[in-house]
């Protein structure tokens, strides 16, 4: 178990740390286009961002956890790490930036596809 343990942590890093570049780079973007009437484009950006903070804050989450049961071994508060409410909660918010990633990304595309028509 430690070895896959230690490989999940592994790709976790690098994943986190891009995630979080992604993040910073598209994050100043969705704030501007906030501020205006939303075209196809801006609606991509908004998806774009919203995913990667879902992703990146979903890896974080079990990351941490992975952390945990390395460091206790059976002991790890498992299949709950925050509790059944907490991870619920957790992985509840989680899913509704997943949902809302989605929809930005659907009506970017259907913007896309009313302009070709």
């Amino acid at each position: 178990m430690e070895v896959i343990s230690a490989i999940t942590l592994g790709l976790s890093f690098p994943a986190v740390v891009l995630c979080l570049l992604v993040i910073l780079h598209w994050l100043p973007e969705a704030i501007r286009v906030l501020r205006g009437p939303l075209e196809a484009a801006d609606w991509l950006v908004l998806g774009v961002t919203l995913g990667f903070i879902g992703i990146f804050l979903n890896l974080l989450y079990w990351m941490i956890w992975w952390l945990v049961a390395l460091h206790y071994g059976d002991f790890a508060p498992w299949p709950y790490p925050a509790g059944r409410w907490g991870t619920a909660v957790a992985l509840g918010t989680l899913l509704l930036i997943h949902i809302a990633s989605a929809w930005c990304h659907l009506h970017a595309y259907y913007l896309c596809s009313v302009r070709r028509r």
